[in-house]
């Protein structure tokens, strides 16, 4: 019978089964290696663990290098190949954006550099080992670039990666020569702000700033992986203070120049660079309290910061657009938070080591830190109720907060502007006597029902805008067609909030519980395991997920819309555990909830 030509070649047989015969060449050994004299001798004797696509080299798709010149297959680099493969293939790209592509879609989860392309979970693994390999070298920018790509594919919450790969991409860069390939890039010299053909350096908007954001995308920061996580953050902590000058230099030369353009990237996304940079010292700050003992030179940066976003916001930047003027507003509000909360942070760390060693560089209340952040709080500072210029914000705004309602009201859930929140700071602007106890209880009330209300005010804001496009294509009007689901309301250029929506709600009764007066209501069963067929793995579905849906006691929003318009009422759910499972054994397609409102219907 024939010898099976493809058996012996690089690319292997894929006929199964073969009508011809898989016999090794007669200069083989006993261990099926080939003769020296073949010269691709050495190259048989390393069996690859894995099939190539069609056209790829089996060789470099297992081993990363091809001794064969020329070799008749394709090698392909991260970010090369695009879907020219042909279906089924998987190898890496399924769009790539172009390098002349400026533009950032509002809503994306993570930072992404402007020449970023897609791959496929099982790829990135696939590469990432190549790169992390003991011999693998990592030294050229080029490297640096491609490790990136896959950091940034990696960050962000996509369909197309699961927990598991995640995982295991979290536990491949946190240990050995993963982690040395992080610390390589933190510490890389030089880091500059565009990248000069003649020299060796990387770019520090979109190559730098977006390995930082790896280290605060959600699948790190919702790890269950601690230890992983902090030995990442323990590199920040060792390196902090070349961290630290690489990022106060570029800053200051992007902001100098009034440009995130990055030759030959493109322009990347200022509201991302901040985002992220805000992020990183806040976690880094929150995982080693000693970190402005260690690092006098955290202080100074948070300083920066604040300085450098002012600037920012005054405008005349070169800089990707985040939005519509609602979009960009969500985000500018997101980032005066997170940059609230960080001056607030540095302002008690630093209270706390001058009140612990009587040090006079980082004193609270004469010290320039303390004089910045606090100037800069009053910059911003908005008052509550009357006391604001421009009068309340809605009907549940006011000074004093014994008059304030616990239960949202519907102008104060559609309001688009920001909440008064103040700063627990010594010195920082409130309306209230400094050190009285009725500016503390304030401070903690404001604090504590923002907590509450802000995720459902989000969505619900999210939620009426979809309601009110006359485009079918929000995603609003996809989770009506499917009876509910999770809504996911973009808060930012990287931020969402995600709600449990039930449609088709129809009021039928009114009862009396242990709460008092409720009203019955009969929803659709949202899509999943709540539709199961079998009765009785409907009742367990609502027993092992009353703790996060449905809940006794929980803050609930009914969206009325009726000819164009939309109303809000607001409610706790009355139904116990019990109750779900009862109802969802009548019925996989409807459900009966009970809802005590604070108004009435």
């Amino acid at each position: 019978m024939p010898v099976c030509f493809d058996f012996n070649s690089p690319r292997g047989c894929r006929r199964n089964p073969c009508r011809f015969t898989h016999e090794k060449p007669e200069n083989a050994n006993s261990h099926g290696s080939a003769s020296a004299k073949s010269p691709v001798a050495k190259e048989r004797r390393v069996q690859p663990i894995m099939e190539a696509p069609n056209g790829i080299c089996r060789y470099y798709y297992n081993l990363g290098s091809c001794k064969r010149d020329p070799c008749r297959f394709l090698h392909p680099e991260p970010g090369t190949l695009g879907t020219a493969i042909g279906p089924g293939s998987g190898f890496l790209l399924s769009s790539t954006q172009s390098k002349n592509d400026t533009t950032t879609s509002y809503g994306e989860r993570a930072l992404k550099p402007a020449w970023f392309s897609v791959v496929a979970p099982s790829d990135a693994l696939y590469h990432l080992g190549l790169i992390c390999a003991p011999r693998a070298t990592f030294t050229r920018p080029s490297q640096v670039m491609k490790f990136v790509n896959l950091l940034a594919n990696a960050g962000p919450r996509d369909s197309t990666w699961d927990e598991k790969d995640a995982q295991r991409f979290l536990e491949i860069v946190s240990e050995g020569h993963g982690l040395s390939r992080i610390e390589a890039i933190l510490t890389f010299d030089p880091v500059v702000v565009q990248v000069d053909t003649s020299r060796e350096p990387i770019s520090f908007t979109s190559a730098y700033v977006p390995c930082l954001g790896y280290l605060v995308s959600s699948f790190v920061l919702d790890s269950t992986l601690a230890t992983r996580v902090n030995s990442l953050y323990g590199l920040i902590h060792t390196h902090f203070d070349r961290i630290s000058t690489i990022i106060t230099t570029c800053m200051t030369t992007i902001v100098e120049q009034k440009s995130f353009k990055d030759r030959p990237f493109g322009i990347s996304c200022g509201a991302e660079v901040f985002r992220t940079l805000i992020q990183v010292v806040v976690e880094y700050i929150n995982r080693f309290k000693s970190a402005f003992r260690d690092h006098r030179s955290l202080a100074p940066l948070t300083e920066s910061i604040s300085s450098w976003i002012d600037q920012w916001k005054a405008g005349g930047f070169v800089d990707t657009e985040i939005g519509d003027g609602h979009a960009k507003k969500v985000v500018m509000d997101k980032i005066q938070r997170d940059l609230h909360r960080l001056l607030s942070m540095a302002t008690r760390e630093s209270a706390a080591i001058t009140h612990k060693d009587g040090s006079q560089e980082l004193k609270v209340k004469k010290g320039p830190s303390s004089t910045s952040i606090i100037g800069s709080l009053a910059i911003h500072y908005d008052p509550a109720g009357t006391l604001r210029s421009d009068g309340p914000r809605h009907d549940n705004d006011f000074e004093d907060i014994r008059m304030i309602s616990i239960a949202p009201t519907e102008a104060e859930m559609m309001c688009k502007i920001s909440p008064f929140l103040p700063a627990n700071i010594p010195g920082a602007p409130h309306h209230l006597a400094s050190e009285s106890m009725e500016r503390l209880l304030d401070i903690q009330f404001r604090l504590l029902r923002e907590e509450l209300i802000a995720p459902l005010r989000l969505a619900l804001q999210s939620i009426i805008s979809d309601l009110l496009n006359p485009s079918k294509k929000t995603p609003l009007h996809s989770l009506l067609a499917k009876k509910g689901g999770r809504y996911t309301a973009e808060t930012g250029h990287s931020d969402s909030v995600m709600a449990s929506v039930y449609t088709s709600v129809d009021p039928v009764a009114i009862t009396t519980d242990k709460r008092g007066v409720a009203t019955e209501l009969v929803i659709d069963t949202p899509p999943g395991q709540a539709r199961n067929r079998s009765a009785s793995q409907r009742a367990e579905y609502w027993k092992a997920i009353s703790r996060k849906r449905l809940m006794q006691g929980g803050l609930v929003g009914l969206v009325w819309a009726s000819r164009g318009n939309a109303q809000l009422f607001f409610g706790l759910i009355s139904s116990s555990v019990e109750d779900l499972q009862s109802s969802s054994r009548e019925s996989p397609d409807s459900l009966r909830i009970r809802v005590k409102f604070f108004d009435e219907l």
